[in-house]
């Protein structure tokens, strides 16, 4: 669904904006969104994604810190041209990438993925209309009063039962809209690694071997479970009251 690599490596500024504005050239007219995970680099690498796509003409959302599957609903919600999130998913914080996002929220497929790095191989046209960027904030809250409202949860029973939750975000992107989410559902909220600082204290994706620190806060807390992501808020693991995965 995208680029990965190693910042200051195989993944430049260079590259980022190449890719970003063969997606620019690729999609159809609209707004384009944006976002990140919380990687130190991802700050910069967004300014030059917004650049980017503001010289292609394009009109730019910067959601900044942003879980992918926020960006994907607001893509599709919003009727957009498509998204960017800039993250390198479960890789170690020396990574860094780009995930492309289709007009209907979902990933670019593999046929339309070939399109665009052959465009991003090529020598692209200059456009010098340049537009603004919006910022947004906070932009995972009409996600949170959307998955509210689905038939499918019971909203009523699950505030009845107040349950207690530990959220293990490894510091990434669903540092804030997962426990808001939560809580929003009528649960009780303790929080690990929600700083969004881009500094994974446990390896970055959610495997059983990686959730010990959650375990052991679902047991000092009396929890009745803990939820763990990946830095980009898009793969979960769930411990029970026990702590065990």
């Amino acid at each position: 669904s995208g680029i990965r690599g190693i910042v200051n490596d195989s993944l430049t500024d260079s590259v980022i904006t190449r890719h970003v504005q063969a997606f620019a050239n690729l999609q159809g007219s609209g707004v384009i969104l944006l976002a990140r995970d919380s990687r130190s680099h991802g700050e910069s690498f967004i300014h030059s994604a917004a650049a980017a796509l503001s010289q292609c003409g394009r009109e730019v959302i910067n959601y900044g810190i942003l879980p992918t599957p926020t960006a994907q609903f607001l893509v599709e919600q919003n009727k957009l041209a498509g998204g960017i999130v800039i993250t390198a998913s479960h890789n170690p914080t020396e990574w860094n990438g780009l995930k492309f996002i289709d007009s209907n929220g979902c990933f670019l497929d593999g046929d339309k993925n070939i399109k665009l790095f052959d465009i991003a191989d090529s020598e692209l046209p200059e456009n010098h209309n340049t537009t603004s960027v919006q910022s947004i904030e906070n932009g995972y809250l009409p996600h949170i009063t959307h998955t509210r409202s689905l038939s499918v949860i019971d909203t009523e029973a699950i505030e009845e039962r107040n349950f207690s939750i530990v959220i293990d975000a490894v510091n990434g992107a669903a540092s804030r809209a997962l426990p808001a989410m939560v809580e929003a559902l009528g649960c009780t909220v303790h929080r690990l690694y929600c700083e969004s600082d881009g500094e994974f204290p446990r390896g970055a994706e959610p495997l059983p071997h990686n959730l010990a620190d959650l375990g052991e806060a679902v047991r000092s807390h009396n929890a009745d479970a803990g939820f763990a992501t990946d830095p980009d808020g898009d793969r979960m693991a769930i411990v029970d009251e026990k702590g065990d995965p």
